[in-house]
């Protein structure tokens, strides 16, 4: 089974988060959720997530967003988790199944999660698009439990020794 898009533009999201927040480099941070999310998803790439994350600093950098990065990656997740479209709430508790479930095919692809980033920021330059709430992170929502628990886990330089 494979990743589905939104987890990984979830994790490209974080992965540039603790990049703007922690000077965690980006394949480290790409490194460190592709091993705990290796058990669920086959050939997920830590290069393609870091790759996303860079695109996306780079994007915060050219307009200039300052301290509103790190809030606007965030709200990215926290969007990409609770909505599946702008306006359409994700169900996260289906009836059947798991909603963090893989997919028979690879349907990510850095590309069109880099346009859906964009789409987020200039909807959210339209005041269209909603931040995450005061003290949301990926480590606190209770949601997908997986997700947390990588998020919590320490990410230090000797870690990957």
């Amino acid at each position: 089974m494979y990743c589905p898009d939104w987890i990984f533009e979830i994790v490209s999201a974080e992965v540039a988060s603790l990049y703007l927040k922690n000077d965690v480099p980006l394949e480290m941070g790409a490194s460190k959720y592709v091993s705990g999310l290796s058990e669920n998803f086959e050939e997920l790439s830590s290069q393609e997530i870091s790759t996303l994350a860079e695109e996306e600093i780079r994007l915060l950098g050219d307009l200039e967003a300052g301290e509103v990065a790190v809030p606007l990656l965030q709200g990215f997740a926290y969007f990409r988790m609770y909505y599946a479209f702008q306006g359409v709430k994700r169900k996260l508790k289906p009836m059947f199944g798991d909603v963090a479930s893989g997919t028979k095919e690879k349907e990510y692809a850095a590309h069109a999660s880099f346009k859906r980033f964009k789409a987020y920021i200039f909807a959210y330059r339209s005041d269209k698009a909603l931040l995450a709430p005061d003290g949301w992170s990926l480590s606190t929502q209770t949601d997908i439990k997986i997700l947390a628990e990588i998020a919590n886990q320490n990410t230090s330089p000797l870690d990957f020794l």
